[in-house]
């Protein structure tokens, strides 16, 4: 009896995290997502991961990324915790699937957000950088510049 309480309260615990998630609170930390996640009805448990379609993982690959896109510390770390997947394993079902790593995957995703984010709105690239997850403004513009061929004052004046 005892065991179970304890189960069940750390499965309230974690409920209450992915309920964050899902109203977009981004993760503070990697340890926050951290453990097992039974028995929830918009994380999928791991055996259900192994057996859902393509289509249906990468859509919800591409909902936590965009949820948590603005959080630095979201990272694949933070992914594969989520999922309850090894890196290994989100490594190679992604790179099966889009042909990236979910390392270069969320990269180029926080970078098309960037991207967007330049062309349709004046914000200052700082801010921009922030949205897209990045303390670091001279970080997120290297980069910018190493995805998109040039810097994001560049892309927004030329509107590329």
């Amino acid at each position: 009896i005892w065991m179970l309480g304890q189960a069940r309260r750390k499965q309230e615990q974690l409920e209450q995290k992915i309920r964050l998630l899902e109203l977009g609170t981004p993760v503070k930390s990697e340890s926050e997502v951290k453990g097992s996640i039974d028995n929830t009805n918009n994380i999928p448990e791991t055996c259900q991961l192994e057996h859902m379609s393509d289509n249906v993982f990468v859509t919800h690959v591409d909902q936590l990324i965009v949820r948590n896109i603005s959080s630095p510390e979201f990272n694949a770390n933070t992914i594969t915790d989520i999922l309850h997947l090894s890196r290994t394993q989100l490594d190679r079902r992604m790179k099966l699937l889009v042909g990236k790593t979910i390392s270069a995957y969320l990269l180029d995703r926080r970078m098309m957000y960037a991207r967007e984010l330049l062309l349709t709105s004046d914000l200052p690239i700082a801010d921009v950088a922030v949205r897209c997850g990045f303390d670091d403004t001279s970080y997120f513009t290297r980069i910018f510049r190493n995805s998109h061929g040039c810097t994001p004052s560049q892309i927004r004046k030329k509107k590329f």
